[in-house]
This record gives C-alpha cells, sequence and structure tokens, in this order.
C-alpha cells in the first residue's frame, strides 16, 4: 500500500497499514486539495500585502473621514490595516 504523510507530503510504499497521526492512505485526490488550500494561503497572503501596501499611502485620519462620509460605522482605536479593510469592503 502507499501512504502520504499530509504535513510533510511524504509518500511511502508499505506492506504493513499504516494509521495514526499524519499518515493517510495515498490518493491524488489529497495532494490536489492540499495544493488547492495552498494556493487560497498564498492569494490571502498576495491581498494582505496588497492592502498594507495601498494603505501606507493613505493616513488613518483619511480613512476615518471617508468611512464617516460612507457613513460606515467604526471603532476609532482599530488599527489603520483594520480601517482600510473595512472602507474598501473585506
Amino acid at each position: 500500500m502507499r501512504y502520504i504523510n499530509t504535513k510533510t507530503r511524504a509518500i511511502i510504499d508499505s506492506p504493513f497499514a499504516i494509521s495514526g497521526g499524519d499518515w493517510a492512505e495515498y490518493s491524488p485526490a489529497i495532494l490536489e486539495a492540499e495544493e488547492s488550500i495552498d494556493k487560497v494561503e498564498i492569494d490571502n497572503a498576495k491581498k494582505e500585502e496588497k492592502i498594507i501596501e495601498a494603505s501606507s499611502d493613505i493616513t488613518k485620519k483619511e480613512i476615518m473621514a471617508e468611512l464617516d462620509a460612507l457613513g460606515i460605522e467604526y471603532d476609532s482605536k482599530s488599527k489603520k490595516e483594520d480601517l482600510y479593510k473595512l472602507m474598501m469592503g473585506e
């Protein structure tokens, strides 16, 4: 039988049943699902970087003024990045 470690993605063949921990019976679908999850995590990290970059061009005070103009409630103690996300509708 073929097994995969879901954490390390190591694949081994063993005549014995392996169970427990991070081991699962190998299936190409497992790798595809994990790659899909990784892609989503990478995309989210890239979005976060873009938000931080974009928010660096605007002050917290300007963001709060825009939120006020849009009628969006916010906590004035929130971080600038969080207020920016709120302003952008995220």
